[in-house]
């Protein structure tokens, strides 16, 4: 009877993520505003300003460069726990893999593709305290998109900063 009801207190459902304030707004044009398969990214601009990335257990992030290959990253959790750290980039056409470090010689290793409308990134991560690879997902932040739409003349994009 004991053994029972431990059971059933360890097969509760999963956590259900509630609704975040990070990101609430799409970043990403609407669907007929993008090409899937272009050639090149929007504007020249393959990463762009920020990634704004969901990964498992309801953490969301915000990583942003602060040179070509150094990046900051900042995670965010329901509970309220909060996270940050260093990531390292390395890109060659769609393909991306960021090195996040933690004390101690910990660290996660990110490894994704680019959408083939240069908008989204799909991938698996694994850590060196959790090795069975786990999903996470990115959005591409540019400029030319951040301005909200009332303050731009029609047609009118984001100068670059």
């Amino acid at each position: 009877m004991i053994f029972a009801s431990l059971l059933a207190a360890a097969t509760v459902a999963p956590l259900e993520c509630p609704p975040t304030t990070v990101g609430e707004a799409s970043v990403i044009p609407p669907a007929e505003n993008r090409t899937d398969g272009r050639p090149s990214a929007p504007y020249g601009d393959v990463l762009g300003e920020a990634w704004e990335i969901e990964e498992v257990a309801c953490w969301k992030a915000i990583w942003r460069p602060h040179s070509e290959r150094k990046w900051d990253g900042y995670w965010f959790h329901p509970t309220g726990e909060r996270v940050k750290a260093t990531l390292e980039l390395w890109h060659e056409g769609r393909h991306v893999t960021m090195i996040r470090r933690h004390s101690r010689g910990r660290y996660c290793r990110y490894d994704g593709e680019i959408s083939s409308d240069w908008w989204t990134i799909e991938g698996r991560y694994t850590c060196t305290w959790e090795r069975t690879p786990m999903r996470w997902h990115a959005k591409i932040i540019r400029m030319e998109y951040a301005l909200p739409a009332l303050l731009r003349e029609p047609g009118e994009r984001h100068p670059r900063l």
